[in-house]
């Protein structure tokens, strides 16, 4: 979620519907005010920071950028990060400040607006003292979720799923599932005729189960450098990240054939609720180049892109449940 500088402050609730409802309603009253007043603080610096970088002649324009806190296994609600993003069309990329950061910058901005005023003439900057540019940044660019629900009734789970950005999909990104047998290289509900019925008949034993990521397809060409990472709670209760190679270069279609074998040696009660009630995250990282300012999001476009995609075939029990294409 975005705010323009000029967009003022919207009136929303942060309560996201945890705990009691009186609990409920006093936190996200009291986020929401928070919010208030720290974006009543950094607009207005956001807007006079894109009037300055209008006066010193540069493609650049910031805005306030909100997004949820990263998921983890607390059931602690957090608050809503709150950022600057900055689109630096010269440079052709796309970069995230913190606020502390941003506020490090917009001094550093206002210096360089008073050393063009003494000086009347436009400041000559290298990249280093350059307030406006910083080198390239990986980031988390958009998501998809899968259900992780297949894997305690032993079936695998092949999806292409959408890939949520900014602000709306961008993509998709073809995944799956897979109870294996020991080696991780066997397909056992393929090979055999294996189902269960009830998920806690898998307790005290061994699960094997692989991880794939085949590939991606965007919209239009504004990531570089693509990455997907996600993370699972091991058997010591850890959650542990993994990640794929590297793509590099700006690839619309990025081939990932990503394959991991994992395993949860004596399944607990814990661990199979985890497998019935929980997502997998797929976070597609890299940097990102700046939207071209005439393209507007068409949802044609990723209807379109959907339509070139196999359908998966029906053999999870969270069918219906997942988003999916």
């Amino acid at each position: 979620f975005f705010f323009q500088a000029e967009d003022g402050i919207r009136d929303f609730c942060l309560s996201r519907g945890l705990g009691d409802v009186y609990k409920r309603q006093v936190h996200g009253e009291k986020e929401r005010q928070y919010l208030e007043r720290k974006l009543a603080k950094y607009l207005p610096k956001v807007t006079e920071v894109n009037l300055i970088a209008k006066e010193l002649k540069r493609d650049v324009t910031l805005c306030i950028k909100l997004s949820a806190e990263p998921e983890t296994e607390s059931k602690t609600a957090k608050p809503v990060r709150t950022q600057v993003q900055v689109h630096n069309r010269e440079e052709g990329q796309v970069y995230t400040w913190s606020l502390d950061k941003f506020t490090n910058r917009y001094f550093i901005i206002k210096e360089v607006l008073e050393r063009y005023f003494e000086e009347d003439a436009l400041p000559t900057l290298s990249k280093d003292e350059d307030p406006f540019w910083d080198p390239p940044e990986t980031q988390v660019l958009c998501q998809g979720f899968l259900k992780m629900m297949s894997l305690p009734y032993l079936l695998d789970n092949p999806r292409d799923l959408l890939l949520i950005g900014e602000s709306a999909g961008v993509g998709i990104i073809a995944v799956d599932l897979i109870p294996t047998d020991e080696t991780g290289e066997v397909n056992i509900c393929q090979a055999a005729d294996i189902t269960l019925e009830d998920p806690n008949e898998l307790l005290g034993k061994r699960l094997d189960f692989v991880v794939v990521v085949k590939e991606a397809k965007f919209i239009e060409n504004i990531f570089s450098d693509t990455f997907i990472e996600y993370a699972i709670v091991n058997q010591d209760g850890r959650l542990e990240k993994f990640r794929t190679g590297i793509v590099p270069g700006v690839v619309q279609n990025p081939k990932y054939n990503y394959r991991k074998h994992h395993i949860f040696e004596c399944l607990t009660e814990t661990q199979i609720n985890y497998l019935i009630n929980h997502n997998l995250c797929f976070n597609m990282c890299g940097t990102q180049l700046p939207r071209r300012a005439s393209k507007l999001f068409d949802p044609r476009e990723l209807q379109a892109l959907l339509e070139k995609s196999s359908p998966p075939k029906n053999t999870s029990p969270v069918e219906t449940s997942q988003a999916t294409v």
